[in-house]
């Protein structure tokens, strides 16, 4: 199956056969996912997104470039070589979305947010990049719009045409060289590929790797749940822990200062588990393993602030007859039965 992706300012959407999965970085901090059905409206989606993200400069530019092209101070098809010339030019924060996006293409497994150091060492370049359409359409351009052609009398009729065509040719050149040519790749590639390295793409962070890991696990699990190594049962059979959590030597009776920080702990696995608080405990839901592995995490918690002796109270509900949210299920019976 043929996976295209799309990095922006803010995260990185992944293109598959029926759904269009995106996840970003909110203004929080926190990295937010959602899945997409494929179709024009998410198209337009995608579009809407990606341009709201892009920095004020080049919204400015881009308007005051159409306007003068509208009012024909500049030719239109000067406005088609700056929004392709700025394919070299992307934000700090676009080319880290950009390499992550590229390393989890060119890791061989179907990651998981977990692995996000093994994805980091991958390779940062990928075959598949926009960057060749755009080096191909620069190569043509200048190769049809030459000196011989813009020396002459009807030489800006010659540019424009070498601007527009250039276009559809870059992308069937593309098309060309990669069904084609495929043997002699890592020749032909080698300009694209040193762009990548050193203008389009920057070494990601963690939190760019974790985004773009999310995005594609996200499509992998509805497009080939078969390669993302959990089986059904894994992902359907979910236990529910209630679990408590308190320093026994504590002078005080405030605890919300340890309970902030296992909600930040507990957070960094809400790919993995889903979590309610309560005024008097906090509800977990997810696989018994990762559930079991999360309390031993917390439970450290109080121990890592000085106290000396922590109880830690859990109950247990790990149903095998079911599948699917419990936690939910549960909700929506009680209110089930308050109706009838």
């Amino acid at each position: 199956m043929k996976i295209r992706g799309l990095s922006y300012q803010r995260g990185v959407f992944f293109f598959g056969a029926s759904f269009i999965s995106r996840a970003y970085v909110g203004s929080e901090g926190k990295i937010h996912a959602e899945l997409l059905p494929l179709s024009l409206r998410s198209y337009l989606r995608v579009g809407a997104v990606v341009t709201g993200a892009m920095p004020v400069w080049y919204k400015l530019t881009a308007a005051a470039w159409l306007a003068a092209a509208a009012f024909q101070l500049l030719p239109l098809y000067s406005f088609l070589l700056f929004v392709m010339g700025t394919h070299f030019i992307f934000p700090r924060q676009l080319k880290k979305f950009h390499g992550a996006e590229h390393k989890v293409f060119s890791f061989t497994e179907v990651p998981e947010k977990s692995s996000w150091k093994r994805v980091g060492r991958a390779s940062i370049t990928n075959r598949h990049c926009s960057t060749n359409i755009v080096f191909i359409y620069f190569v043509l351009f200048l190769v049809m719009a030459s000196p011989v052609y813009i020396i002459s009398s009807p030489g800006n009729v010659f540019i424009a045409v070498s601007a527009y065509v250039s276009l559809p040719m870059a992308f069937a050149a593309e098309e060309v060289l990669q069904r084609h040519f495929a043997g002699s790749r890592n020749t032909w590639l080698k300009p694209s590929y040193w762009l990548q390295r050193n203008i389009t793409c920057s070494v990601p962070e963690k939190v760019h790797v974790q985004t773009a890991i999310t995005a594609f696990r996200m499509l992998a699990e509805r497009e080939f749940p078969h390669r993302t190594g959990r089986t059904r049962k894994e992902q359907l059979s979910m236990a529910i822990v209630d679990v408590t959590v308190s320093p026994v030597d504590k002078q005080g009776t405030g605890m919300s200062d340890t309970v902030a920080k296992i909600q930040d702990v507990l957070e960094k696995h809400n790919d993995k588990i889903d979590i309610e608080m309560t005024p008097m405990s906090t509800l977990l839901e997810g696989n018994i393993g990762d559930l079991l592995q999360v309390v031993r995490e917390i439970h450290e918690i109080p121990f890592q602030e000085g106290y000396q002796r922590v109880s830690t109270n859990i109950r247990i509900d790990d149903r095998r007859d079911a599948e699917g949210k419990q936690m939910k299920k549960k909700m929506e019976s009680v209110q089930n039965a308050r109706k009838q």
